[in-house]
């Protein structure tokens, strides 16, 4: 680098000292004459060096594309709303040139009853609680323990199931809420009946796949499973 600079400061005094032998003075040539001479120093300059010429290349290229964009992007600006990709076009949001009013919400929020009155369907020890992998209640009871639904509804379902829950029966207490009693000893109920939280629905048994005498209880709400731990009374 230190070489390349020496030898462009003595190709300048090379440059001056040929001027000053002609007793020429920038003062008194023409406008015309002081480009031509930069031009020539110029060209000189990038004949000679290789990454002056290879600079001199990227900057051309650089000022065409400007000159071809540029009104290129003026066009597409200009017809922004009309461009189309797919057979959609394509929706540009414009900036809003006044305030975005504000609307003021003065509705009262008020706490609402549940319309459930929840009960436990038999008195006994919690087994095994709600979990990912276990998505009920087991309520431990003596065996032919009479169980009676949590709360009032409608029977949707009654019978015996092959998927280890046993003879099972299912209420639709209405508002998307749903609870299921399953490994029942004896069914009391079948589909279609309104019951209450006083109607034996069936009692604790041994049915399915168990390991002693329980009720696996299920809530579910609009399909979703929910803890009856949060629901049901202590």
């Amino acid at each position: 680098m230190r070489r390349q600079l020496r030898k462009f400061v003595r190709n300048l005094k090379k440059i001056r000292r040929s001027l000053e032998a002609k007793s020429l003075r920038l003062e008194e040539l023409g406008v015309r004459e002081v480009l031509k001479l930069g031009l020539k120093l110029a060209h000189t300059q990038i004949k000679i060096r290789p990454r002056a010429r290879l600079a001199s290349k990227f900057i051309i290229v650089a000022i065409l594309l400007l000159a071809v964009l540029g009104p290129a992007a003026s066009y597409l600006e200009a017809r922004r709303a009309d461009i189309e990709i797919g057979g959609h076009k394509i929706l540009v949001a414009q900036p809003l040139d006044k305030e975005v009013e504000t609307i003021d919400i003065d509705q009262e929020i008020s706490a609402q009853k549940s319309p459930f009155e929840f009960y436990k369907p038999v008195l006994g020890n919690i087994s095994q609680g709600f979990s990912r992998y276990h998505r009920a209640m087991d309520i431990a009871a003596p065996y032919g323990t009479q169980v009676r639904p949590i709360g009032n509804g409608t029977v949707a379902f009654a019978g015996k199931v092959y998927d280890g829950h046993g003879n099972m029966v299912i209420i639709d207490h209405g508002n998307g809420l749903k609870s299921s009693y399953a490994h029942l000893g004896k069914i009391y109920v079948g589909a279609g009946n309104d019951i209450d939280a006083k109607t034996a629905i069936g009692t604790v048994g041994l049915t399915g796949r168990t390991t002693g005498a329980h009720v696996h209880m299920e809530i579910t709400d609009n399909d979703t499973y929910v803890d009856p731990a949060g629901i049901l009374p202590r």
